[in-house]
């Protein structure tokens, strides 16, 4: 008895929640915004671009400066004497050049002793150290390519990817949730088709066992119409669990702020769906659908960035054919006085030089080349062929409206002559010329072909969803 008083405070307290749920029609743009906001499968998605992004900034890393030092000491011996030497280089974007500038310093370590030998010589500096700054430029290999710039080349195009991956996913979602929500509202007029062919159905059956019970009428009708109405009651019951299959299928893509799946309600079923639209596939010529769902599906946008990405590898690979000629242009000041009175290393030193590197057999470098071709020319047949899916989608969809149109044009008429032979068969039944089973059969006849043209309207509204897709809209 305690449980009654807590549940009717329970019921209470969640009863402002139902009334608002009751009053607001759940519509189609709200699951769309739901989807687009909280989606987990989104979430992930996106997450995937993030993590694109944060390749891009450690391909930009290998632009970042870098600081070297190593320094010698010798304690013990006839020469005693250290030396320090840092450097920080700085990579350029500029024709693979690099910039650096350093320090160092080489001399005894007490005054007086034995300082840097003269077969060392180019270790000592004067008492101050020695600044220096330089370039060093590649004229051949490295030059106008390297592995750092195609590596921030590749890594931008990966964000690319990840955006058409994420755009793919949201106009997938969007799809997904469109027909998920019209088989929730036709599941609602089915059933409502049900409930209003049971009430018909109840309504006779006191009228059918007062005239039985009278002798105005054969008892057998009165029972053929009972079996109608428990037969009627059985489809009430599977049409109410078909609602609420696709209200929890629903609840996948309807969501909250946080992300957590809502059920609908019944209460929020709109009442009508809306009809088909003969202008929604002529709105366009079909070189022009065609044209501009090629122009807006993310998966060729995709295919775009992958061949560049590949045509980075290819353009690395070809500049790695040639030989390596850097040139290294430098100047250095020594500070401070000299160790040595017959040293001087007062004035600025300028010089310059040219390293050059030719692999003699060059099968790594040919190798990767084709690798890099071969890539490219798979990549090249994949868009090919995912143009001519995006091309056949398109065509798919606009048949599949016009079809699901002409259907439901069909199932109109079909309906429109199906209710006037009910009424006609209702009007005979009152004046003795027919009976319940024969009544019973147009309103069934009448009911199913009202489920048909449920069925041939979401089928028309799920396609319209699948062309909307076909055409890169979301």
């Amino acid at each position: 008895m305690r449980t009654r008083p807590i549940a009717l405070s329970f019921a209470l307290l969640l009863a402002p929640m139902s009334v608002r749920a009751q009053q607001s029609t759940l519509e189609v743009q709200s699951v769309v915004d739901s989807v687009q906001a909280a989606l987990p499968t989104l979430v992930a998605v996106e997450r995937e671009r993030d993590a694109a992004n944060a390749e891009l900034l450690a391909a930009e890393g290998g632009f970042d400066p870098t600081l070297r030092a190593r320094g010698t000491i010798l304690p013990v011996g006839y020469y005693r004497y250290g030396t320090v030497d840092v450097t920080v280089e700085q990579p350029t974007p500029l024709w693979g050049s690099s910039l650096f500038v350093g320090y160092r310093f080489g001399g005894p370590l007490v005054q007086g002793s034995a300082g840097v030998p003269d077969y060392y010589g180019n270790l000592q500096t004067n008492t101050a150290g020695e600044l220096r700054a330089g370039v060093s430029i590649p004229l051949l290999r490295n030059g106008w390519i390297d592995r750092r710039r195609a590596s921030i080349q590749s890594r931008s195009q990966g964000v690319r990817m990840a955006e058409a991956e994420l755009e793919r996913a949201r106009i997938d979602a969007t799809r997904a949730a469109t027909v998920r929500y019209w088989d929730w509202v036709s599941a609602g007029q089915k059933l409502e088709v049900a409930r209003a062919l049971l009430r018909v159905a109840r309504e006779r059956n006191d009228g059918l066992v007062i005239r039985a019970n009278a002798g105005d009428l054969p008892r057998y009708e009165a029972q053929d119409n009972t079996r109608a109405v428990l037969s009627r009651e059985s489809g009430v019951v599977g049409a109410q669990q078909a609602l609420r299959r696709a209200a929890i299928e629903l609840a996948l893509f309807y969501r909250d702020r946080e992300a957590q799946p809502i059920v609908p309600a019944d209460a929020s079923l709109p009442r009508t769906m809306p009809s088909p639209d003969a202008a929604y596939t002529l709105a366009a010529s079909e070189p022009a659908r065609e044209a501009a769902a090629i122009a807006a599906r993310p998966e060729l946008r995709r295919f775009e960035a992958l061949r560049a990405q590949a045509r980075v590898e290819v353009d690395l690979a070809n500049n790695q054919l040639l030989p390596q000629v850097d040139l290294v242009g430098q100047v250095s000041q020594d500070l401070g006085a000299s160790f040595s009175t017959s040293d001087s290393r007062g004035r600025p030193e300028v010089s310059a030089g040219v390293t050059i590197e030719v692999p003699i057999v060059m099968r790594q470098q040919f190798g990767r080349l084709r690798a890099a071709e071969a890539a490219l020319a798979r990549i090249d047949a994949q868009r090919a062929f995912a143009r001519d899916r995006v091309v056949a989608d398109v065509r798919d969809a606009v048949a599949a409206l016009r079809a699901a149109l002409e259907r439901a044009e069909i199932t109109e008429r079909e309906v429109q002559v199906a209710t006037q032979v009910e009424q006609a068969e209702r009007e005979r039944f009152r004046q003795g010329d027919s009976n319940v089973f024969l009544v019973n059969q147009r309103e069934q006849a009448r009911a199913e072909a009202e489920v048909r043209r449920v069925d041939a309207i979401a089928d028309w509204l799920r396609a319209r969803a699948a062309f909307r897709a076909a055409i890169g809209e979301r």
